[in-house]
């Protein structure tokens, strides 16, 4: 796209009138009369863009002609009339998240000679407007974050990739908005240092619904214009806080970091799902603050009722860690089947 943005600003030859349609050969005409609606309905100069630079070879458009994407040089923008504009209904931008990723980037192109890589940029264009504005539906500070590393080093490039979908309103632009913020958050605590580690642990985790399905609750998913996604309370478990404890346990190190297959992962679950059983026995003979602050007779009969005691392992009441010694003196327990 750099090589078509940096003819945005240069005055355009105006198009044939329609009386010299006879001087243009009939397969271009046909094609011309077949685009003439989508051009008319696409007012925008952005669009036109971004159709020289399908042509070009340099942008790839999805097969509705809805959605184009590719790469540029931010420093290209400089010389054209192009401009990234945060949609109104966006979080306002940081300035400290701005200023520090500014100088991570400016202490990598001085490691390195290149800039940090700034992922997709999404953009609306509202094909009815005539400016060079393209709305941005995400990436709104690593947008700012270019801006300023592009006015101070401007002999630098600064290459980013993007994805625009041209919309026939301003009112549909924010429909697209809303679609994609309604996004729901990653947990950190799915994320595994492997394959086979997270292969590993999605085995344990069905075997112990299996075993206890009392024990679990389903997890009711929020998204960003929400409340935060929560756990149930203690004691009962959602997939999360499984994950969580198998590597606040430490029991996952062993998994090899090749994939895993499916038998070896099994077996790797049994005997995680042994210590696990353990734990829970010994947690079922303690009480009170034993099991972490606040516990409460309510809660210790929810427990009793599934069988299951893991719940009560939680970040800032009970860690696997505070237990790990009276384990090793608790008798073996078989693995669930």
């Amino acid at each position: 796209l750099s090589s078509i943005l940096r003819t945005a600003s240069r005055p355009k030859r105006p198009a044939p009138m329609a009386s010299d349609a006879r001087h243009v050969r009939p397969r271009l005409a046909a094609e011309a009369a077949q685009q003439a609606p989508q051009a008319a309905a696409a007012a925008s100069p952005l669009v036109q863009l971004m159709e020289q630079a399908v042509v070009a070879g340099k942008v790839v458009k999805d097969s509705f002609g809805e959605v184009y994407t590719g790469f540029a040089n931010y420093q290209d923008l400089a010389v054209s009339q192009c401009a990234f504009v945060p949609m109104n209904s966006n979080r306002a931008i940081n300035r400290e998240v701005v200023r520090q990723r500014v100088a991570e980037n400016i202490e990598a192109f001085e490691l390195s000679g290149r800039y940090l890589e700034f992922g997709q940029i999404n953009l609306i264009v509202v094909a009815p407007d005539q400016s060079h504005d393209f709305l941005v539906m995400d990436g709104q500070h690593r947008c700012e974050t270019m801006q300023q590393l592009s006015t101070r080093f401007p002999g630098r490039e600064l290459w980013f990739q993007f994805r625009a979908k041209v919309v026939q309103s301003e009112a549909s632009a924010f429909d697209e908005l809303r679609h994609f913020q309604r996004a729901f958050p990653s947990d950190p605590r799915s994320f595994f240092r492997s394959r086979a580690e997270a292969r590993v642990a999605t085995a344990v985790l069905i075997r112990l619904k299996e075993h206890y399905p009392g024990a679990f609750k389903e997890m009711l998913l929020s998204d960003r214009m929400g409340r935060r996604t929560g756990d149930p309370p203690r004691p009962y478990l959602n997939d999360s806080l499984v994950f969580w404890l198998l590597q606040d346990a430490g029991i996952l190190m062993g998994a090899d970091d090749a994939e895993v297959a499916d038998a070896v992962a099994e077996t790797n679950a049994t005997a995680i799902l042994a210590r696990l059983e353990a734990m829970n026995h010994l947690l079922e003979s303690l009480t009170g603050e034993a099991l972490g602050k606040g516990v409460t007779a309510k809660m210790l009969a929810t427990a009793g009722r599934a069988s299951c005691f893991l719940g009560f392992f939680r970040e800032g009441y009970l860690y696997w860690s505070d237990l790990a010694a009276r384990l090793l003196l608790a008798p073996p327990v078989p693995a669930p089947h």
